[in-house]
């Protein structure tokens, strides 16, 4: 009996060691738009995108100058009317960042996927049919608009 009472605990114990854990990935696709430079990351929760960044590279050239002149100000205004193009508002689930490189504008903005409300999310073209959006389908479909993605 105690033999039998051990080999099905070691049996529970491997079924519980072995149960598939949530498997999680990340892709980065990169392209490039009239100078301007757009590196997109994505991470997965099984093959279901959780977190969206964005890092944009603008030259000065495309600024019209030297950004490294730039104040705090400057920057935030300009990250400000950015997002506000972009029908984006900083909030829940949306956190933005913007910095200056060298002579370049550099915007980083990241959404949490689970979190952003649907505003925020049709703003970047996820409609509430694709709120589950997979890897592999975002990865087709940045390298079919040119981006190159590892």
């Amino acid at each position: 009996m105690k033999k039998l009472f051990v080999a099905a605990a070691t049996v529970i114990m491997l079924a519980g060691c072995t149960q598939n854990a949530d498997k999680k990935e990340s892709k980065t696709c990169s392209i490039d738009m009239s100078g301007i430079t757009m590196d997109i990351k994505m991470d997965a929760t099984n093959e279901v995108v959780d977190n969206l960044g964005m890092n944009i590279k603008i030259p000065g050239s495309l600024l019209g100058g030297d950004a490294s002149v730039l104040t705090e100000d400057n920057l935030k205004t300009m990250g400000n009317a950015a997002l506000k193009q972009m029908n984006i508002e900083k909030g829940t689930g949306v956190e933005t960042n913007f910095t200056i490189e060298g002579k370049d504008l550099n915007a980083e903005v990241t959404f949490d996927l689970k979190k952003a409300d649907a505003n925020t999310l049709k703003a970047i073209g996820i409609t509430e049919e694709m709120k589950e959006l997979k890897l592999t389908d975002a990865v087709k479909n940045f390298e079919a608009a040119g981006a190159t993605c590892k």
